[in-house]
């Protein structure tokens, strides 16, 4: 199923998944993949595009100073589109879900903080909020497969919501079609200057 024509498309984050979403589901002249961990908005060869897809995070951020978690999750990626974006750019945005209003994980807020400043700086946005996405039975998520293991633990015993890749596509490609108001969602964070590691922080979105 082949949507609007896009001549020249951007994707902020390195996942294959959605790199394969977009080639097989947008008619484009040139697709731009930018990693998400090397962005740099020096380079003028990315201008104009027709559509932003954004769907990154940088896991070795939790260890980083509070400043520099910041700057990389939400600050670069914010300047990169103002930088590229146009009048016409679709942009699409892959979130989490997160139904609270404050959080003590880094990797929540800086989802939800970068979709709170996409919703106020850029109209022609698409935001969807992803539960842990499933691929042949198996849990997408980064990290060990101890963490693979404990997360398909709660979503059996549904303390996690989940989606497979299938019914993910259909989701982006309807609300393309139908460019809704976003809605506003202010997430606090709580502790979020104290590094930690990815286990830590995952246990954190719980609480």
């Amino acid at each position: 199923m082949n949507i609007d024509n896009y001549k020249n498309i951007i994707i902020l984050g390195k996942s294959l998944k959605f790199i394969n979403f977009v080639k097989n589901n947008f008619i484009y002249k040139k697709i731009s993949i930018l990693k998400w961990r090397n962005l740099k908005i020096s380079d003028n060869k990315f201008k104009s595009p027709d559509l932003i897809l954004i769907c990154g995070f940088d896991y070795k951020s939790y260890r980083y100073d509070y400043k520099k978690y910041y700057e990389v999750n939400i600050s670069k990626p914010l300047d990169i589109i103002r930088k590229f974006c146009k009048k016409e750019t679709t942009i699409i945005y892959i979130n989490t879900i997160l139904k609270k209003k404050y959080t003590l994980s880094r990797y929540y807020y800086a989802k939800h903080k970068l979709n709170e400043e996409l919703i106020k700086n850029f109209k022609n946005l698409v935001s969807i909020e992803s539960p842990t996405i499933i691929t042949r039975g198996n849990v997408d998520i980064f990290g060990s497969k101890i963490q693979k293991i404990i997360f398909k633990i709660l979503i059996y015993l549904k303390i996690l919501e989940n989606i497979d890749y299938n019914h993910l596509k259909k989701k982006i490609i309807q609300h393309l079609k139908y460019l809704k108001k976003q809605s506003k969602f202010k997430v606090n964070g709580i502790f979020l200057t104290l590094p930690r590691n990815i286990f830590i922080d995952r246990i954190l979105r719980f609480l």
